[in-house]
């Protein structure tokens, strides 16, 4: 038996939840601010985390106002 899901009401967004520990986080961003051109798959082998993890991380630093000098 599935359950009924709620509509979710209008203006509100998903709410993204990562279940990455910070340090890797932060070393996706890193990478990410480093060499923008590098791919998702690339920097998810160097982190050993999914590439689906890193996709959904680069699209909240990209649409997100972050500094790009932070992590130098």
């Amino acid at each position: 038996m599935t359950r009924p899901t709620r509509p979710v009401p209008p203006g509100l967004t998903r709410s993204y939840s990562l279940r990455l520990p910070i340090h890797l986080q932060r070393e996706i961003a890193r990478l990410h601010f480093y060499d923008p051109k590098q791919s998702s798959r690339a920097i998810s082998r160097a982190v050993s985390v999914s590439t689906n993890s890193v996709l959904m991380l680069r699209s909240l630093l990209t649409t997100r106002d972050i500094p790009q000098n932070l992590f130098d």
